[in-house]
């Protein structure tokens, strides 16, 4: 699978987002938008509510603001949000 480009996305939360993988078939297909972010996990708004996606065990695509699609594994983000963006900066 090529690289994933987490290094163009600053903050997930208020994009919308759709689960392609999951070791959770119930997952896939799921879309909405991010209102919540832990280490492990995307809190997702969907039309039938909030779901809890767990982060490691799924792909993700994601519609930025020019509304360009990027595909992310949640296991390259298992990170706290603000852990993420200081590792970036310290490059």
């Amino acid at each position: 699978m090529p690289d994933m480009q987490t290094e163009r996305i600053d903050e997930f939360l208020g994009l919308d987002v759709r689960v392609t993988v999951s070791t959770n078939p119930s997952l896939i297909g799921l879309s909405g938008k991010v209102v919540g972010e832990t280490m492990r996990t995307f809190s997702v708004r969907t039309k039938s509510g909030v779901r809890v996606v767990p982060k490691a065990d799924s792909i993700f695509e994601f519609k930025l603001g020019t509304g360009e699609l990027v595909t992310v594994r949640g296991r390259d983000i298992c990170k706290r949000p603000e852990e993420r963006v200081w590792r970036r900066e310290a490059r």
